[in-house]
């Protein structure tokens, strides 16, 4: 599974997206506690990112069967 990265997940890794390799279907929250072990520099910020599936925001128990487009949105600060 490819997820893309944006902002400080992107910085954390030093790319663009992950490839993860995972049974399907899974959850949400599978997912991020997946990408927390085999990605540990993302571990800390999962916590506070949203998973998005086909560019919508998903819930912790969405159902995920391995075709969607998938992304890390850490939060984002600005003015």
């Amino acid at each position: 599974m490819k997820i893309l990265l944006f902002a400080a997940a992107r910085q954390r890794v030093g790319g663009n997206s992950i490839e993860l390799n995972i049974a399907v279907p899974t959850t949400v929250k599978v997912l991020r506690r997946e990408i927390a072990e085999r990605y540990p520099d993302l571990a800390s910020l999962l916590a506070s990112s949203r998973i998005a599936a086909n560019q919508k925001f998903m819930d912790e128990e969405a159902t995920l069967d391995g075709s969607e487009e998938i992304a890390i949105i850490p939060p984002v600060s600005g003015g």
